[in-house]
């Protein structure tokens, strides 16, 4: 029997479908287990779901600071009411910065992140676009993430 098709809002800083952020490792695991969504693995403080479709980012103390999603034909991740994979990558990003307190943000192709929502863009390429045959320039991966998940990215980055 085929699995069936899974719609998970992107709400941003709370979080994706019923995984939301400050939620246990064991927590996550359930909600997406209850949703039919296969456990993969785990490593390095991340869990994988859905043939690694699905990624849980969780800090030191295990709770949820980041999920990010890619394309899969039994996930549909939905960020104000549309498809963020039937959207092309410059879609997508234009419809994420509406929503963003400034008008300061330029197409990136290779990685964006919006600092209000926390909302990550990753790889836009047409190898990623399993909807119509590799046409369009979508997101490799959408994400979002905690404010503790922004706080480390600060740190790396250098930013703090």
């Amino acid at each position: 029997m085929a699995n069936p098709v899974i719609k998970l809002s992107l709400d941003p800083l709370v979080g994706i479908g019923p995984v939301k952020f400050g939620m246990s490792q064991t927590v996550a695991r359930a909600e997406m287990l209850k949703l039919g969504i296969e456990f993969g693995s785990s490593q390095h403080g991340l869990d994988y779901f859905y043939d690694n479709a699905i990624q849980i980012e969780y800090t030191k103390a295990g709770l949820v600071c980041f999920i990010g999603i890619s394309s899969h034909q039994n996930i549909v991740p939905v960020y104000y009411g549309q498809d963020v994979f039937s959207l092309t990558a410059k879609e997508l990003f234009h419809l994420v910065a509406k929503n963003e307190a400034r008008d300061t943000h330029r197409f990136n192709s290779n990685e964006y992140l919006f600092r209000d929502q926390i909302f990550t863009l990753w790889d836009a390429d047409t190898q990623y676009d399993y909807r119509t045959h590799r046409k369009r320039q979508v997101w490799a991966q959408v994400g979002l993430g905690s404010p503790a998940y922004l706080a480390l990215v600060d740190e790396i980055r250098g930013v703090i």
